[in-house]
């Protein structure tokens, strides 16, 4: 395939800086090298109604990442006045073939895992690749202890002098977004400053000259698998148990349930299988009812197939009685938030409260004696029902089925 280092090629007048000391960036490709913006739309099918095209001829950057994935990202952005959801529609799932290789369009990944949209969580894929060819103002003060591998400006990458209409697409959109849906981009600090430490954010319906879309492709066949973790995708309750089977099974009606039929989420740790739902099945139920249909400890049984199932509820915290989350709950719930099992949303995992029973039902007692809860406040906080309340909404019931 295209391995291009071309530091002495101009390109209307731009010389790209050189390669220096580095086995992962492989220099600037032209469009006509690889892919131009156009022809890449037209092969995703990109909708560009009331959106710019901009920095057509700008090319791409070229990275071999240490995992072996093969990147290309554009070098500036080639599209503004676009929302993240527009481009997000027109590429997932797409694969285009450029030379008899195939790649996969995506983001440019640009957060430390599990945080929210700011400058000191700037982090991922943008940190990794893009820091390391930067040589413009602020370099020796932000991250003097990166690697040098280009001499790339601010201007080079299409990122300032501001973000205003001076510079359209300097903010460019990322892969990663918070519970209000709003979408990090790189490139922009409030207030005012364009720089490549920059984190910022697009809202779901703003489109803005400022905001550019980027383009990332990788090499489908240089994509590592990704590696066997405890978290082993999701069951449907068709394939598994549904609620209904489940209630006759441990003979108890619990709460009312929630609309739909989450599925369950396996994990396999320990030596040990383990199903929980993905969301609350059933919302408004106290801890003395969990308590009297025997589903909180493991000593009720039930049989699914030919298999025979603890029914208990996750352990909340690391002893008995104690004011902070742990337990499985923690472990579980971030993993499966932060990237290392996967990357949920706390939304797309039932939580957390004030949505209906965002604040879960767990083993442990909290450390004033009350029982536990955990979803509150934020996806891995830590509360408690008073002994004896009324139920409410706000509690879910998440059982664990541990596989005996």
């Amino acid at each position: 395939m295209y391995e291009v280092m071309l530091s002495t090629q101009a390109l209307n007048g731009w010389t790209p800086p050189p390669v220096l000391d580095s086995t992962v960036f492989k220099g600037w490709v032209s469009n006509g090298q690889f892919i131009s913006p156009d022809a890449l739309e037209i092969q995703i099918g990109l909708n560009t109604a009331g959106t710019t095209a901009i920095n057509r001829d700008a090319g791409w950057l070229h990275f071999n990442k240490t995992d072996g994935t093969d990147i290309y990202i554009y070098r500036k952005a080639c599209r503004s006045n676009i929302l993240w959801s527009t481009i997000d529609t027109a590429q997932s799932g797409k694969e285009i073939t450029i030379g008899g290789e195939v790649y996969i369009p995506g983001w440019i990944s640009c957060l430390k895992p599990l945080t929210t949209i700011n400058e000191a969580n700037g982090g991922g894929e943008w940190n990794e690749l893009m820091y390391p060819i930067y040589a413009g103002d602020g370099r020796a003060e932000k991250f003097p202890e990166v690697p040098q591998w280009s001499t790339y400006s601010v201007t080079d990458l299409g990122l300032g002098p501001t973000r205003q209409e001076s510079s359209p697409g300097a903010q460019t959109l990322c892969l990663e977004h918070d519970a209000s849906n709003q979408h990090a981009t790189r490139g922009y600090s409030s207030p005012g400053n364009a720089n490549i430490w920059g984190v910022w954010y697009q809202t779901a319906t703003a489109t803005a000259s400022w905001y550019g879309w980027r383009p990332v492709l990788r090499r489908k066949s240089t994509i590592p698998e990704p590696p066997l973790t405890p978290f082993r995708g999701e069951v449907s309750q068709a394939n598994f148990i549904t609620l209904a089977a489940l209630q006759t099974a441990i003979g108890a009606t619990i709460g009312t349930p929630l609309a739909g039929t989450p599925p369950w989420m396996m994990i396999v740790e320990n030596g040990k299988t383990y199903y929980f739902p993905k969301v609350p099945l059933t919302v408004t139920m106290t801890r003395e009812a969990l308590n009297a249909a025997n589903v909180v400890d493991g000593s009720k049984v039930i049989t699914i197939g030919a298999n025979q199932y603890k029914v208990r509820l996750m352990t909340g915290r690391d002893t008995a009685v104690n004011s902070t989350s742990g337990g499985e709950w923690v472990s579980w719930m971030s993993k499966l938030m932060d990237g290392t099992w996967a990357a949920y949303t706390s939304g797309e995992l039932g939580g957390p409260y004030p949505t209906s029973g965002g604040m879960t039902h767990v083993w442990d007692k909290h450390g004033d004696g009350n029982w536990a809860l955990c979803g509150y406040p934020g996806m891995l906080g830590a509360w408690y029902q008073v002994l004896g309340a009324a139920a409410d909404p706000a509690y879910g019931w998440r059982p664990v089925l541990e596989l005996i």
